[in-house]
């Protein structure tokens, strides 16, 4: 049936569009469309449109006749409702069931599509049966790509974001907690309201804050302290960002736009929340660590917002006097393709490592495990030195959850500050880690064994290897996922790597 819909619509030669000069439009607003048919055929048409908002009538152009080669061109304005929500894929309108999609029955007729209708169709009814139905899309011109077409997407009056949005905060701290709100204006308005942080039962309440904001893209930046109750236990609490309106409408999502070339843009809808951690976190010795940031890396201010005192450099300030202030340095997820100087200065790096420094290395890849970096031998074959697989992949653990053996209990690694125990292993997001060598020399000492269920056990996931009056640590447990998620025990974990040099390896 669709296919002969088709090819009677093709028959009739009308060529019909829908469009509208806005991309984002805001609830209890109104909207401009423009409504086009073009009658290539022979012989004159009748054709009447219908507008439907959020899947119901919005308006009516009558019944046009359309001589051959001509097009009739109507605008109309339509109302989107006030209770419209921010438009987003279907199959995200509900939470997910772990990492799992639930598509909701209302959306079973779309069932499969990659979003879903969008907020603005236009039916267009050519008589004996022949109709098309076109998305209203926003047309623009770029001058150096030509018309451009995207998605009319419905978007908050008031975007509200919160940051951070996780936080691992120490059991017993009383010291306040710096958030930031940050809200941006779609309307071509003025809205005026307070903004109030919503926190956990028992926590102080921070004051609520006014805010101002005038015409489309007007922003405000507006942050809280916070300090939780006295006594809270280790456990996770949410937080929530509400920016309510003169009007009594309230606010509490944001609205990100995901965009790449050669797909049609889409929006996804983030709530307004933090989470936080609380938990038996002991911080390392004070002393000077460097850290050289690699591939989306947000550590450098996960450990900051612990209180660990983290001095961000570069790869080639890994020279000399620069580098000798320091007595552990960080290096970042792939960071060896993020930054080039990094095997300019490997030499240096090996020196100041034997001369008693501690050196961590996370997670890199194929450059790193192939260029012969490490002091010692790490390698993708199946023992040191040996011919590589005919398919080359390093293996990782993907199991969050994946049961992990610590070979070595009484390596200071797992003793100090904080003693690690089969807790610790616990709420882990996406994956335990990648990247792990699946071979590596006699002065390496495997810490950890871990698979993902049916698979060979793995145990290049913590390597540490004493190297001259230093110590070499490599690691492809997914720290970077870990510690901006705020998952305690990951992090409590990364703070015994950073104590390493001071307890001995």
């Amino acid at each position: 049936m669709a296919r002969l819909e088709a090819a009677s619509l093709l028959s009739s030669g009308v060529v019909c569009d829908a469009t509208t000069p806005v991309e984002r439009i805001v609830p209890g607003s109104r909207a401009v469309v423009t409504l086009s048919c073009w009658n290539t055929g022979s012989a004159a048409v009748t054709v009447s449109t219908q507008v439907a908002v959020l899947g119901r009538e919005g308006g009516a152009i009558p019944a046009r006749r359309i001589e051959p080669g001509r097009v009739t061109s109507d605008t109309m304005s339509v109302a989107i409702p006030e209770s419209a929500a921010p438009t987003q894929p279907y199959y995200l309108r509900r939470p997910l069931a772990g990492a799992m999609y639930v598509w909701p029955e209302e959306s079973a007729a779309v069932w499969g599509e990659p979003a879903g209708p969008g907020p603005v169709s236009a039916r267009f009814d050519l008589g004996d049966g022949i109709s098309q139905t076109r998305e209203v899309v926003y047309r623009t011109v770029e001058q150096a790509v030509g018309e451009v077409r995207r998605p009319l997407f419905v978007v908050p009056r008031v975007e509200v974001r919160a940051a951070p949005t996780a936080g691992l905060w120490p059991v017993g701290r009383t010291t306040p907690h710096g958030f930031t709100v940050t809200l941006r204006h779609h309307a071509t308005d003025t809205t005026t309201g307070m903004v109030t942080l919503e926190v956990p039962a028992g926590w102080p309440a921070p004051a609520p804050r006014p805010f101002t904001l005038r015409g489309p893209n007007a922003e405000a930046t507006l942050r809280f302290a916070v300090r939780s109750a006295a006594g809270a236990s280790s456990q996770r609490y949410l937080l929530r960002a509400v920016a309510r309106d003169a009007a009594g409408r309230e606010y509490s999502s944001g609205a990100d736009r995901v965009e790449y070339p050669h797909i049609r843009p889409r929006q996804l809808v983030t709530a307004s929340t933090m989470t936080v951690a609380i938990a038996d976190i002991r911080l390392p010795p004070d002393g000077a660590i460097a850290y050289v940031r690699g591939a989306a890396d947000r550590i450098p201010e996960a450990l900051a917002a612990l209180g660990v005192r983290v001095t961000l450099i570069a790869a080639d300030s890994l020279v000399g006097p620069a580098l000798a202030r320091f007595r552990t340095v960080l290096i970042g997820p792939r960071a060896w393709e993020t930054e080039p100087t990094l095997s300019e200065q490997n030499d240096r790096l090996m020196a100041w490592v034997r001369d008693g420094g501690t050196l961590i290395v996370q997670y890199q890849q194929f450059q790193y495990l192939r260029g012969g970096y490490a002091p010692f031998d790490l390698s993708l074959a199946e023992t040191p030195g040996g011919p590589l697989p005919q398919r080359v992949a390093a293996p990782r653990v993907a199991e969050e959850d994946a049961r992990v053996t610590v070979l070595e209990p009484a390596h200071p690694v797992f003793r100090a500050p904080n003693q690690i125990g089969a807790r610790d292993w616990e709420g882990w997001v996406q994956e335990r880690g990648l990247y792990f060598p699946r071979s590596w020399g006699a002065e390496w000492t495997p810490l950890v064994e871990m698979s993902d269920a049916g698979e060979p056990a793995q145990r290049g996931a913590l390597l540490v290897a004493r190297c001259g009056r230093g110590t070499y640590v490599y690691t492809g447990l997914s720290f970077f996922r870990q510690l901006p998620a705020a998952v305690p025990g990951a992090t409590r974990l990364f703070l015994n790597l950073l104590a390493l040099g001071r307890q001995g390896g």
